[in-house]
């Protein structure tokens, strides 16, 4: 295995984040926001339609034959990460309040090893987690 190189590691997230912020404006969203940061958490994306704003975290992965060795990219999206992507998705809407409905969505990118890497394939997941009195209402 490979020494890890974080700089790699930025790049390739950014071009998952790039790639999916794409794939959003071709579905009419609009992107608002991009690693916006607040409470202890970071949203990768944010974006709006008509009618939803949608919090978007997005798990870049480069394909090989240990790429499912950990499982799917979207498995790291764990209870805890939700939580802070929860209460920093509260932070945003408390500073820019909105009567839209909220949408939680994971987007998984498979890259090649290339450098620049390629995509391979995308997997977009809608409602991936939601907010839920009882389970993850934790303020």
């Amino acid at each position: 295995m490979g020494k890890f190189d974080p700089s790699k590691m930025r790049s390739r997230g950014d071009v998952g984040e790039d790639v999916i912020a794409a794939y959003l404006e071709e579905h009419k969203c609009t992107i608002i926001a991009r690693n916006f940061t607040a409470r202890g958490g970071e949203i990768d994306l944010i974006a709006e339609n008509e009618v939803r704003i949608l919090f978007v975290e997005v798990k870049s992965r480069v394909i090989d034959t240990d790429t499912l060795r950990y499982g799917r990219p979207a498995a790291a999206v764990t209870y805890d990460k939700q939580r802070r992507i929860i209460s920093t998705a509260r932070e945003y809407l408390r500073r820019h309040p909105s009567e839209k409905a909220v949408r939680f969505d994971v987007a998984e990118v498979f890259l090649s090893k290339d450098t620049p890497p390629v995509v391979r394939n995308i997997n977009y997941m809608k409602n991936a987690f939601i907010l839920q009195k009882g389970r993850n209402d934790y303020e």
